[in-house]
């Protein structure tokens, strides 16, 4: 299956928009933290459910659940962490430019968290049930003369209280790039009954968000086998499965992809995007979305495919249109689930014939405006005025007014305008029915939980470990008595008598 994903969004002079997804056919040994002595208690344990002593108490602490990046470059969702700043990656150990072990690597070992290309990484993870026992942590870290890895446990109590704190590292910092293996033990303070995890992934580089970041500003600094052990029986860490998905069913998802602004130049900007501004107090404003990378192409993959593939950033291939990536993607789900799409690039003037009926409206739509209405190339005006155009027809049609339908907003990235945090970018869900209004959601979220969210909402399932466990959009959803329609007044011109149904548009089920 060939994916031809650049022109998703490039197309030739004269067309107004892409109303598209993708085409059919596209897309042995090992070193050990301190682990404490076993006691008789280990059967026990075992029995009570509890994890047996010198247990490492950690999910995902290998960063082998989940997907890789093939470079770095790329931010993938880490199952098992929390991240609580920048865009870290997880990448195989011997992938160019990352620290090497001074001593052999176990082939068992592994992947390395890495910082990426977002500045200084932080992922967080808590456990539970931490008795009065010794502890043990361990792990690989590195780092290079301007990255440096360390790794923290906080020991907190029922009030959140830090009771005591373990660090091991920094490892780097220094001339010679480094991966070393450092381990520490000690007591668990009384009263606490949790553990904060915490790895950090420094770097002294500013340049990491300008046009030049993936090179000049990338993070080297990598974290490997973390783990944390007690002498004395404790809770069990739960199986690592995706998270939990409280998405509605809809009939009809569409989506708008805008390229290359910050999210403080769109969201608040009533001057040069009113009506996506207005939009807002009818639904929910993501304010904590990421993007995955810079340059473009990747994040176009990431939403589509679930995955950026590796595409290189420089030439040939990112500039090359037909390109191909021999992947599955979210078209070929739909349809595989027995509902419809665009099955190729089509004028975007055919929008208009497909919304005259409920029959004729795909049930996944990427409306993709062209190199002007984008918002990057004619500026912020012009992609507004384009979104008010084409998304008041949607409101007017069939589809939405008397189906369930869902309209999501965002862009590729940012404009890489040394923008702090990184790849921040906006992010509206509107729906005809059951999305909140004027909700702000703090969670923070990916191209890969726009991905999840639009599976669920259609049920065809996930493509791959960076959508499966991407945190979906939960928290915005609400009770069937929120709602959002065109008033009868803006109904387009366009859409106000039936036409036949296109030729490529088809509706199953």
């Amino acid at each position: 299956m060939a994916f031809r994903t650049a022109t998703s969004r490039r197309f030739g002079a004269g067309i107004l928009g892409i109303f598209a997804v993708l085409l059919a056919a596209v897309l042995a040994t090992s070193q050990q933290a301190p682990v404490l002595a076993a006691t008789p208690a280990r059967e026990t344990a075992a029995t009570a459910g509890l994890a047996p002593p010198g247990t490492n108490l950690l999910l995902n602490p290998a960063a082998t659940a989940g997907a890789t990046s093939a470079q770095g470059w790329d931010a993938v969702t880490i199952p098992g962490w929390q991240i609580a700043g920048g865009l870290p990656a997880v990448v195989r150990y011997g992938t160019p430019g990352f620290p090497k072990a001074a001593k052999s690597w176990p082939a068992n070992r592994g992947n390395l968290f890495a910082g990426g290309a977002g500045g200084t990484a932080k992922l967080e993870q808590q456990t539970s049930g931490t008795p009065k026992a010794r502890y043990g942590i361990a792990a690989w870290l590195g780092g290079t003369k301007t990255s440096a890895a360390e790794l923290t446990v906080q020991f907190l109590d029922t009030g959140n209280r830090i009771l005591g704190t373990a660090t091991i590292g920094p490892v780097g910092k220094q001339a010679k790039p480094a991966l070393d293996y450092r381990q520490a033990a000690g007591t668990v303070p009384a009263g606490a009954t949790r553990a904060r995890v915490t790895i950090t992934l420094t770097t002294t580089l500013t340049n990491w968000n300008g046009p030049d970041a993936p090179q000049t500003g990338y993070d080297y600094a990598t974290a490997g086998d973390i783990r944390l052990t007690l002498s004395q029986p404790a809770s069990a860490p739960p199986p690592l499965t995706p998270p939990a998905v409280n998405v509605p069913g809809y009939q009809h998802v569409f989506l708008f992809y805008f390229e290359n602004e910050d999210y403080s130049q769109i969201i608040g900007n009533t001057k040069q995007a009113p009506y996506l501004n207005s939009l807002r107090r009818h639904g929910t404003t993501l304010t904590n979305f990421y993007a995955e990378e810079h340059p473009s192409d990747a994040n176009y993959l990431a939403l589509a495919g679930g995955s950026a593939f590796g595409v290189p950033l420089d030439d040939p291939e990112e500039e090359n249109l037909l390109y191909n990536i021999d992947a599955a993607n979210i078209g070929d789900l739909v349809t595989g689930s027995g509902d419809s799409w665009k099955a190729h690039i089509v004028p975007l003037e055919e929008l208009a014939s497909d919304l005259a009926s409920p029959a004729t409206t795909p049930n996944f739509a990427w409306v993709s405006p062209d190199d002007c209405a984008d918002m990057e190339g004619c500026g912020i005006a012009a992609g507004d005025s384009f979104f008010k155009t084409e998304l008041t027809a949607i409101m007017s049609s069939p589809a939405w007014r008397t189906q369930r339908s869902l309209a999501i907003i965002t862009f590729d990235e940012d404009a890489q305008d040394y923008q702090h945090p990184a790849q921040r970018v906006p992010t509206i869900v509107l729906a005809s029915s059951g999305v909140k209004a004027g909700y702000q959601d703090p969670t923070r979220y990916t191209h890969y939980s726009l991905l999840h969210t639009i599976e669920a909402a259609l049920g065809p399932g996930t493509l791959t470990a960076n959508d499966r466990y991407a945190q979906p959009l939960n928290g915005i959803f609400d009770s069937e008595r929120s709602s959002f329609s065109a008033p009868a007044a803006t109904v387009s011109s366009s859409v106000a008598s039936p036409a036949p149904p296109s030729p490529w548009a088809t509706r199953h089920g």
